[in-house]
């Protein structure tokens, strides 16, 4: 049985969090609203929303193949847009199983595979300063939830260790604290105690944005 501790906060320089995360047996999702868009916050709410009920009502505890990540994915964004036109959203997913993971992801929110001491992030940032390198274009995404036509989410599938843990992030969070050093530092912590003292980092940090996480832990059978 693996728990997992999560946390979303609107920060100090923000009004409003647009951030929304949702945590369910073995499914795990992150969305950051797009503050240049309208109803960032009820786009990325609605995202979650569909897809824990897509992925429980179609797969129940099984792992979706690739192509039915793929077609998880248009159906948000047909929804998204159908339902809140002009609204944008990033999306990431964690599904487990028994033997398996997958991480799906859309935007530049994370998600990472923590192997003892290392962390391996899984998604790809979907942003312009992945091809540029000009840091000002970070916050410029060229993948989301809400597009007119969305290319595939990145999708990593794998066989699953009882040891592995995994953590969600949005930029805001990432960007305000050094995620691979703090994994590093607090490994042979307790979980709760990791994700307790990650809040009060972030929270010194003092981001820009919205700052949220999920923290999976390992499989306590293990």
């Amino acid at each position: 049985m693996r728990k997992a501790y999560s946390f979303s906060k609107c920060g100090n320089h923000r009004l409003e969090n647009q951030d929304c995360v949702k945590v369910a047996t073995n499914f795990f999702a992150l969305a950051d609203g797009m503050g240049g868009h309208p109803q960032g916050r009820q786009a990325a709410e609605l995202a979650c929303h569909l897809a824990l009920d897509a992925v429980t009502s179609k797969y129940g505890p099984d792992i979706p193949h690739r192509n039915e990540i793929v077609d998880v994915f248009r159906d948000i964004n047909h929804e998204i847009r159908k339902q809140l036109p002009g609204a944008g959203t990033t999306l990431t997913l964690l599904m487990l199983s028994r033997s398996t993971y997958c991480a799906a992801s859309i935007g530049d929110s994370r998600v990472y595979r923590i192997d003892k001491s290392a962390i391996h992030q899984l998604s790809m940032d979907q942003n312009l300063f992945s091809t540029t390198g000009i840091s000002d274009q970070r916050n410029i995404l060229t993948n989301y939830i809400g597009r007119y036509n969305i290319d595939p989410p990145t999708i990593s599938i794998a066989a699953l260790a009882p040891s592995t843990r995994f953590f969600l992030s949005s930029d805001g969070l990432y960007g305000a604290v050094n995620l691979s050093e703090f994994f590093k530092e607090g490994a042979a912590s307790e979980e709760s105690t990791v994700m307790a003292n990650l809040e009060i980092l972030a929270t010194k940090n003092d981001p820009n944005d919205n700052y949220s996480g999920i923290f999976v832990g390992r499989d306590k059978n293990d």
